[in-house]
């Protein structure tokens, strides 16, 4: 009977071309190994330390994630059944300017992006529990708030629950491919941020220790929470996120995608009737957001890319949507299915 072997094989340095490759590397990218990067370890490898801790600003952890990253996608271990399995080496600095060119080489293909991140997260596997989603996606938010100049914790309340709703849909998903169908079917931009926030540490234009805390829960003047005003952009078209040409920035802080929000009604302040909703709502030309708190935990968002107008018609656009965020996420697209009813 033979015998089954599992091996791996690690390149050599001739087999990497350290020299040649180091040379054609991003000039950014050669100058965060020789600053940031180097430490006390050897000649041709990361310092594994310095490595996770660069990386692992405003997200504890991603670091020590990322790292093990590099060293799969440079040092695969072949188990014999197509498997890969963790392997005691370190990465070089030809392993890390490998996948730092292909990081920047990503910023044009949202679905090679996503795959990029959740295996992160995944350890390499081809789907992921629900645990690594619910990092993923705090991560996300994370990256995406520091890549905008600050940084914000997420708070347990009925708002920050609606990431775990999204959480649960990814770990339900069979495998990379539906991850990230879901995703660009439904978030598209849930992963953005964090992608950009790599950028900017590749490219050494972060600055960790100048992020600008954030200590409210809610978004001044709104009910909105920070993580939901996050998940409502990343889910809405981008009519709802460029800011009109109406408003112009009076100076040069940092900018989220929801800055340009203005809230134009909440009933908690205003009074839950129809006749208070028309009288602030229907003067308004432009697109709104409408987030609805039902009992029982449900929360809904209406997307309507045209003004508020009585109508014997339906109405809205072609960026006009309907989707819920709990107890469970649900999308709906298309044209012309808004109907106020006073009935």
């Amino acid at each position: 009977m033979g015998q089954s072997q599992t091996s791996s094989r690690r390149r050599s340095d001739a087999d990497h071309h350290p020299k040649s490759l180091e040379a054609q590397a991003p000039p950014q990218v050669v100058n965060l190994l020789q600053r940031r990067l180097s430490g006390t370890s050897s000649q041709n490898n990361v310092d594994k330390e310095a490595f996770q801790t660069y990386f692992s600003n405003p997200v504890e952890g991603f670091g020590k994630l990322f790292y093990e990253h590099v060293n799969r996608q440079n040092h695969p271990t072949d188990t014999g059944e197509g498997d890969s399995a963790e392997i005691d080496v370190e990465v070089t600095k030809t392993d890390f300017i490998h996948t730092a060119k292909k990081l920047l080489s990503l910023s044009s293909s949202r679905s090679e992006q996503i795959k990029l991140y959740c295996s992160i997260y995944s350890a390499g596997e081809e789907k992921l529990n629900e645990q690594a989603s619910q990092q993923l996606i705090e991560a996300a938010f994370k990256m995406n708030m520091a890549s905008s100049g600050y940084m914000c914790n997420i708070t347990e309340d009925s708002h920050a629950n609606v990431l775990a709703k999204i959480a649960t849909k990814l770990s339900t998903c069979k495998d990379m491919n539906a991850i990230s169908n879901f995703i660009q079917n439904n978030c598209p931009e849930l992963l953005t941020g964090m992608h950009n926030w790599v950028l900017m540490l590749l490219n050494g234009e972060a600055d960790p220790g100048a992020l600008i805390p954030i200590i409210d829960t809610r978004i001044v003047g709104s009910n909105l929470s920070y993580p939901l005003a996050w998940l409502i952009s990343c889910c809405v078209p981008a009519t709802y996120t460029v800011e009109s040409t109406l408003k112009s920035t009076v100076d040069d802080s940092p900018q989220l995608q929801w800055d340009h929000w203005v809230t134009l009604y909440d009933s908690n302040s205003k009074g839950l009737s129809m006749n208070r909703f028309q009288h602030h709502i229907f003067n308004y030309r432009g697109p709104t957001i409408m987030v609805v708190t039902c009992s029982a935990g449900h929360l809904f968002v209406v997307a309507a890319d045209q003004e508020w107008r009585e109508s014997t018609k339906h109405w809205g656009g072609a960026s006009c949507c309907i989707f819920q965020l709990s107890p469970t996420f649900k999308l709906i697209e298309g044209n012309s299915f808004i109907y106020p009813n006073y009935v």
